[in-house]
């Protein structure tokens, strides 16, 4: 078992935090390929395997077991940039105190876009850091990956495709059958450019467990 970060979009962090969102699709690199005898074949820097789907998720970088600490984009708050009456519970020398220098750590001085308005009263326009500059201090979400298949992105079932977050809870029931596959192609094109769902890769499919906590605080 490893820890390890994952990144996600505004919008599936917002999926992961109302409970929508227990699943994850990510294109295999590189690709494997099909060999002479209908086998698929996956090469990877340290790792040759051939086999069937199954034999081949066993050889991804993510297991069964490991937990991924999700990075979104965000950014420190400071007391001076806080609204009328905001308060971050501590003095601004009590929280650079605690974090090198910087406003508090993992909910109490950190904001994510996906979540806060980007718009403040008197400082004008929110500025992000991007998600890949997110230290692991400052991550809220905690999966724990359950299940690891390797499939063509186009498999995708109605349930999967639910289980991605491509509806609002609300409308699971009524629209799901009709409008969960056409919604996740929607939201993969968007993430990924357009024709990334034509081209229909081999992706490794996630199911995770989701803690609305920091990975270091949830091992506590």
């Amino acid at each position: 078992m490893a820890d390890r970060p994952i990144l996600f979009s505004a919008q599936m962090v917002r999926a992961l935090l109302a409970g929508t969102k227990t699943q994850t699709r990510r294109v295999i690199k590189p690709q494997p390929t099909i060999n002479g005898a209908g086998l698929l074949v996956y090469r990877a820097p340290k790792v040759t395997a051939q086999g069937s789907p199954k034999t081949i998720a066993l050889c991804m970088r993510i297991g069964v077991g490991d937990r991924l600490y999700v990075r979104e984009s965000w950014n420190w708050t400071h007391i001076a940039d806080l609204a009328p009456g905001e308060t971050l519970g501590r003095t601004v020398d009590e929280c650079c105190a605690a974090n090198g220098g910087f406003a508090c750590a993992c909910g109490d001085g950190i904001v994510y876009a996906a979540t806060n308005a980007h718009d403040h009263p008197i400082h004008g326009k929110a500025r992000w850091r991007p998600s890949v500059h997110m230290p692991r201090w400052a991550s809220r979400i905690t999966l724990t990956v359950t299940d690891v298949r390797v499939q063509r992105l186009q498999d995708i079932n109605v349930e999967d495709a639910v289980a991605e977050g491509a509806l609002a809870q609300s409308h699971v029931d009524q629209f799901a059958t009709v409008h969960a596959v056409p919604m996740y192609r929607a939201i993969w094109n968007g993430i990924n450019g357009p024709g990334s769902w034509d081209a229909n890769p081999w992706v490794a499919a996630y199911t995770f467990a989701v803690k609305r906590a920091n990975i270091d605080a949830s091992a506590s």
